[in-house]
This record gives structure tokens, C-alpha cells and sequence, in this order.
């Protein structure tokens, strides 16, 4: 009876124990929860990321303020990233992530929406170096290659992003061994992403909406060089492996100005309202089909200065096209809106025609178009026009 009792006791002091310890790690964790959402912790965890980095990437980072709202939601506020030349990388407003943290244990990256609000990043590649100045980011936090076999069975990284918001975010890009210098301003945007997978080129997209978006883009090297037809029909026949797909891309407001010196070749495009509904689109099949394509109040320019190089422009995009066409691509627009656009189009090196439509001197304004069941493949190209009129310069 005396060794029962004893048990008994003994059970009831272990119970009591693991009893304490359960509610001293839950007390705990709560206590370190509401730390983290306490000002004083956030910016010292922001000093911490920051120091963190510095020492990581070897660069200055400062970061203004870090917000964490658990069980989801991280916030980064006045972000500055230097790249290795000692210039502005990344600086701006905030990054705003809604992701599941605790999945994070798991090997999951669940992310329902990201906002990037008020930033700004600045890509450059210059001579001597032959890679981008984000490089080093890449190679600190690239793995390092293990010294023993590893299991290479092991599930890949589950990454999921639902939403992605950018709200007047700017991009400046220089790259000289291109020629490319650009600058891109986005009023706003915003992305649904219904698959994105890591290890499969395969990027399907929801609804995009895209509104007030600048883009001025110089080149100081040639567009085409010459090329035989032969190699550009080589290059149509290659095949193509990502996967690409949206439901429907909505363009606000979209200003697009590129222009190549070397070249001669000058494109002016402001876009009012573009609207396209996505079908199917299969890349690696060569099939595009869209349900709708509605186009207003858009002004399109294109002039090819009077330069040799012109010509060659003008050539090699007629060979493209051409060779693209014998790649047995299918098109296929259901429904085509085009409502009071102006299309102009100058070739420098053609003289001007005294009378009649010249076709290398064009401009057309009031350019309206709605058509159904539109049709291009290889040998043919069909469509059903309900309604079409245009007004061009000459009268016509």
C-alpha cells in the first residue's frame, strides 16, 4: 500500500513538472512574440539585419526599420544597398511580405503577397568587369559546393507567391556591353501568380494590371547585324522551353520612347488602354491564342533615319518575320477591338511620294478595327472584319 502511495506521489510531482515546464516555454514564446512587436526590439532586430548583411555582402546596408507582425507579416522600411563600387544599388521605401513564417522550418516559402512601395534599383554592367553589379548578392549566397556526396533525392524548395504589388517603383539600368541605358518608372502594378515553379521555366500569371509607366530606352550599338536568312531560320526552328501563361494583362497609361543613334531606328508608343485575354499560350508548341485584343486611343511612331544602317534594320526584320513565319506558329485572335488610334511611320532612306498613299511615309489617325475569328499560320491568314475605318494624311 506504502509503495502505491509513493508511485503515485512520484507521478503526481512528474506531472506537475512537465506541467510547469509546458507553460514556462509557452510563456515564453508569447513573451518573445510581443517583444517582437515592440518598437525598441524591431529596431534593434533592423540594426542586427543590417550589421548582418553588411558583414555578409561586405558592402554598406542600412535599413531605417524593421516591422514584424507575426505570424505573417515582415516589413522593411528606408532600405539602402551599396554594390561594390560604392553606388546605390537598392534605396527606397519599404518591402512589405506576407509569408508564412512558420513554414519557413519546412523548407517552405508561402508568400501571399509582396509590396514593394517607393523604390528604387540601379543595374549597371561597365568595362572593366563583364557582370552586373548585383553579382556579389548572388555569389554570398550562393551554396557551397559540398565536400561529400549529398543526397540529391531530398524534395526542392516549395516556393509560392500569391500577389506581387509595386507602387512607384523606378529601375535604371546601364549595361555598355550591350548599349542599353534605360530608365523604367511604374506608377503601379499589380500581378496574380497561379504557378511559379524553381526548377521548370514554367511562369503562369493571373490578372496584370499595369498603370502609368514611363520607359526611355537608349542603345549606342547597332540593332541587327547582318545575318544570313539562313541562320535566322535556324534560330526560328529552335525550341523554345519556358512556359509562359496569364488570364488577362490590363496597360494603363504606358509611355515608351527608344531610340538607337547608331542605328537610326525611333519608336514612339503611348498607350492609352490595352487589354488583352489570355487563352493559350504555348510557347514550346508554337500556338498563341488570345480571346480578346482591345486597343484605344493609342499613338504609335516609327521612323528609320537616312543611315545605311537603316536599311540593314529594315532588312533584318523582314527576314525575321519571314523566317518566324515558316516555323509553323499558329495565331489566333477571337475578338479584335481597335478604337481611335494613330499609327505613323517614316523610312528616310524612300523619297516622299507627291500624290497617293506612300507607304514608307504613312500616318494614319481615327484608326478603328474590330474583327472576329483572326487566323495566321503557315500559308494563310484570315480574319472576319465587322467594322473598320481610318483617315491617313493623304487624303485617303
Amino acid at each position: 500500500m506504502e509503495e502505491q502511495k509513493t508511485q503515485h506521489t512520484v507521478l503526481q510531482k512528474t506531472a506537475r513538472i512537465i506541467l510547469k515546464v509546458v507553460l514556462f516555454l509557452f510563456l515564453f514564446i508569447i513573451l518573445v512574440f510581443v517583444l517582437l512587436l515592440t518598437p525598441p526590439v524591431q529596431r534593434f532586430a533592423s540594426q542586427q539585419a543590417a550589421h548582418y548583411l553588411e558583414k555578409k555582402l561586405g558592402t554598406k546596408v542600412a535599413i531605417g526599420g524593421v516591422s514584424i507582425g507575426l505570424p505573417r507579416r515582415v516589413a522593411l522600411n528606408n532600405i539602402y544597398i551599396e554594390d561594390k563600387t560604392r553606388d546605390t544599388l537598392l534605396y527606397g521605401g519599404s518591402i512589405k511580405v506576407d509569408i508564412a513564417l512558420l513554414k519557413l522550418l519546412s523548407g517552405e516559402v508561402i508568400v501571399k503577397e509582396v509590396r514593394l512601395a517607393d523604390m528604387t534599383a540601379k543595374v549597371k554592367r561597365v568595362l572593366p568587369d563583364t557582370a552586373f553589379n548585383f553579382q556579389f548578392i548572388i555569389d554570398a549566397f550562393a551554396p557551397t559546393a559540398p565536400t561529400t556526396p549529398t543526397d540529391t533525392t531530398s524534395a526542392a524548395l516549395k516556393l509560392e507567391v500569391d500577389n506581387v504589388y509595386l507602387d512607384n517603383c523606378r529601375a535604371i539600368y546601364k549595361d555598355v556591353i550591350t548599349g542599353n541605358d534605360m530608365l523604367l518608372q511604374i506608377g503601379s502594378m499589380d500581378a496574380g501568380i497561379d504557378s511559379l515553379d524553381l526548377n521548370t521555366p514554367l511562369y503562369k500569371l493571373g490578372t496584370v494590371n499595369v498603370k502609368n509607366v514611363v520607359a526611355v530606352l537608349r542603345q549606342s550599338k547597332p540593332l541587327a547585324t547582318p545575318e544570313p536568312p539562313s541562320k535566322d531560320s535556324v534560330d526560328a526552328q529552335q525550341p523554345i522551353t519556358m512556359k509562359l501563361g496569364f488570364d488577362k494583362v490590363n496597360l494603363d497609361n504606358i509611355k515608351i520612347d527608344y531610340g538607337n543613334d547608331v542605328s537610326a531606328f525611333y519608336t514612339n508608343l503611348n498607350v492609352d488602354q490595352l487589354v488583352l485575354d489570355g487563352n493559350n499560350l504555348d510557347l514550346q508548341n508554337r500556338i498563341i491564342h488570345f480571346d480578346k485584343l482591345k486597343i484605344d486611343n493609342t499613338n504609335t511612331a516609327i521612323r528609320l533615319g537616312k543611315k545605311e544602317e537603316a536599311k540593314m534594320v529594315a532588312k533584318e526584320a523582314k527576314q525575321e518575320i519571314q523566317a518566324q513565319a515558316e516555323a509553323a506558329w499558329v495565331v489566333r485572335l477571337d475578338d479584335i477591338e481597335i478604337n481611335n488610334n494613330t499609327f505613323a511611320f517614316d523610312n528616310d532612306n524612300d523619297p516622299r511620294q507627291p500624290y497617293g498613299i506612300d507607304y514608307a511615309h504613312m500616318k494614319a489617325d481615327s484608326l478603328t478595327l474590330h474583327a472576329q475569328d483572326f487566323v495566321m499560320n503557315t500559308d494563310s491568314i484570315g480574319l472576319l472584319i465587322t467594322e473598320g475605318r481610318f483617315r491617313e494624311k493623304s487624303g485617303f
